[in-house]
């Protein structure tokens, strides 16, 4: 190693790094893509193709049940979806297929008990859905002992581009919803009484501290020349 002018150890043959040279440090930057560009600024040039869709739906259906009962059902569906982007063709591909999606149900119920007593009794429901797929990966190919990653490592080095699968997760968030109003009309008089309860249920799984081991490397690093 040269610092300055001042030769502190002894230099490799032609000053490259052959051994010892960890295998599973080979095998992942092995992963790295080979440079291709030609306009002298970048090591490795790429314009994936990304495909992105949304799916929206609201459907109503009313019903009613003689003169003095009426039922109304709503359902609505949307949401993003995001295709994995292939930005490096193998395992260590930076993109998982991702998105979210929302549900609303409800249902009322209205009925007339007199000219002047209605109540209307309400029940619904919000859902959203987020979540990050796993990719189907050759996560054995690192050669990492006794460790089971559900997706490719995330792995960053200094000057380098980050590479590595998203990790897995997925979240719901949840809200049921009971709401009952009752209204009474006497002459110019009218009374509103009403009451409104709300449930909510989260979940959240995350698999990334979990699963999927990440591996940062930093300056003063060794180099593998053709990367």
């Amino acid at each position: 190693m040269v610092t300055g002018t001042t030769v502190t150890r002894t230099a490799f043959p032609g000053n490259i790094i052959t051994s010892p040279e960890d295998p599973v440090a080979a095998n992942i930057m092995s992963y790295y893509p080979t440079p291709k560009c030609t306009n002298g600024s970048f090591d490795y040039c790429v314009q994936p193709v990304g495909y992105h869709s949304y799916l929206y739906s609201n459907d109503r259906v009313d019903h009613d049940v003689g003169d003095y009962n009426r039922l109304m059902f709503r359902y609505s569906h949307d949401g993003p979806w995001t295709e994995q982007t292939q930005y490096i063709n193998n395992a260590a591909n930076p993109s998982a297929t991702n998105g979210w999606r929302d549900y609303h149900e409800e249902a009322t119920w209205v009925c007339i008990f007199s000219p002047t007593i209605t109540n209307e009794f309400r029940v619904g429901q919000v859902e959203e859905d987020n979540f990050t797929l796993a990719n189907a990966q050759n996560v054995a190919s690192l050669g990492l002992p006794d460790v089971p990653p559900a997706a490719f490592p995330g792995i960053t080095a200094t000057t380098m581009y980050s590479i590595g699968g998203e990790a897995p997760s997925t979240s719901l968030d949840r809200f049921q919803i009971f709401n009952d109003a009752l209204q009474m009309q006497k002459g110019k008089q009218g009374i509103h009484v009403g009451g409104e309860f709300i449930w909510r249920v989260c979940f959240q799984r995350q698999l990334r501290r979990v699963a999927q081991p990440y591996f940062q490397f930093d300056q003063p690093h060794s180099e593998r020349r053709g990367i």
